[in-house]
């Protein structure tokens, strides 16, 4: 039952169309779609900037703008943002005049249903039948996206981890959306098959085989990959003006990790049942941020109790079998991945590639063997038809 009728049957009340006092708010672009995102953890879809990226250069030839309304904190490029800008009623306003609506169900959708104007929604942790929009009939240009498979049921929970509505596509999204604008697009043939729940992170992480110039990331926070190659010269010069999580299987000098205290956010030390635990607590007591991580040799009973007063994680990884739909993957299946590796060498989007020193590219095939899987959270896998 739709919830506007539970609630009909629980007052007593006709259910009937309601009015909106529209505020009047300007609107330079002739011709936009609108979008919105939300605070709300389960309703807020962290594809959209690769979905207005897809879409972008397509709506541009045709002077199409995007729209940004709700009251989201996030900030996306290539946007007109008027959030904080407008409330309901300019919301109302700015919708009769919209080409097509993009968001999680919410009140925004059941505007568009109201005004009968086309729309997008998405359904994550509700469902069509609960939680649809109830003001018009139908529509080919009316579409509900589930983040939740067939045959399954929503959460209805606050907050989910990970979040079903993240499993939606921003092809899909895009696909959709120029098909109803009646743009020509080829982003019908992805067939994706599978979304890591980490993909809409971007990560960036650093073998130190080189120096880095001032533009490199400056102020921003990158992954030293000391266990890829233990280089603890090149540590200064990533620091510098940079904030940096150290990753090693070997001790790094206290000396060096000391000097650079006011970068470190995190050192991600990995460890045995033989590692040393003085070194580990003269870092610690000198307010040093670590984790402890097993190595994949260590014999975790024997490790944790040598560290008895550290916590120390296992280092769980993925594998191909982690995947539900494994049968769909083959010898042409592709990947994109969140993950950036930077070396000498170049640019690699899994360690696989860096081994292999396979360059980052837009085509990517997946590379079959133990590494690459252990990434499988990052990637984004998917055929073409």
């Amino acid at each position: 039952m739709n919830f506007i009728e539970s609630l009909s049957l629980s007052t007593g009340l006709k259910i009937d169309k309601p009015f909106i006092d529209d505020s009047f708010f300007p609107i330079v672009a002739e011709k936009y779609i609108t979008f919105c995102t939300e605070g709300h953890s389960s309703k807020q879809w962290d594809h959209f900037q690769e979905y207005i990226d897809l879409i972008f250069p397509i709506i541009e030839k045709n002077n199409i703008k995007i729209v940004e309304i709700g009251s989201n904190k996030k900030v996306f490029s290539k946007v007109t943002n008027l959030k904080g800008a407008t409330n309901e009623n300019h919301w109302s306003y700015i919708i009769k005049k919209s080409m097509l609506h993009i968001g999680p169900e919410n009140l925004i959708s059941q505007l568009c249903s109201l005004y009968n104007i086309p729309f997008i929604a998405f359904f994550s942790n509700t469902s069509p039948e609960y939680a649809s929009p109830s003001w018009s009939k139908p529509s080919p240009d009316q579409i509900f996206i589930k983040g939740y498979k067939d045959g399954e049921s929503p959460s209805f929970a606050g907050e989910e981890s990970p979040k079903t509505i993240n499993n939606i596509s921003a092809e899909e999204v895009a696909n959709k959306t120029l098909n109803i604008l009646g743009l020509d697009n080829d982003l019908g043939k992805f067939n994706i098959i599978n979304i890591g729940q980490s993909y809409h992170q971007k990560l960036v992480e650093v073998v130190p085989d080189f120096i880095p110039d001032e533009s490199f990331f400056p102020r921003s926070l990158i992954n030293i990959r000391m266990d890829f190659e233990f280089n603890e010269s090149a540590l200064p010069s990533f620091a510098s003006k940079r904030k940096i999580s150290i990753i090693s299987d070997k001790e790094v000098k206290t000396d060096i990790i000391m000097h650079l205290k006011p970068s470190i956010q995190m050192f991600y030390f990995k460890v045995d049942e033989l590692s040393d635990f003085n070194y580990i607590k003269n870092l610690k007591d000198n307010g040093i941020a670590m984790t402890l991580i097993a190595k994949d040799t260590a014999d975790i009973s024997l490790t944790r109790l040598r560290f008895f007063d550290y916590k120390v994680e296992e280092d769980f990884k993925t594998t191909k079998k982690d995947l539900d739909n494994i049968e769909k993957i083959c010898d042409t299946t592709r990947y994109k991945s969140s993950k950036t590796i930077f070396s000498k060498d170049g640019e690699f989007s899994s360690k696989s590639s860096y081994d292999k020193k396979i360059n980052k590219h837009s085509d990517q095939l997946i590379i079959d063997n133990k590494d690459f899987w252990e990434d499988l959270h990052h990637f984004k896998l998917y055929n073409l038809e």
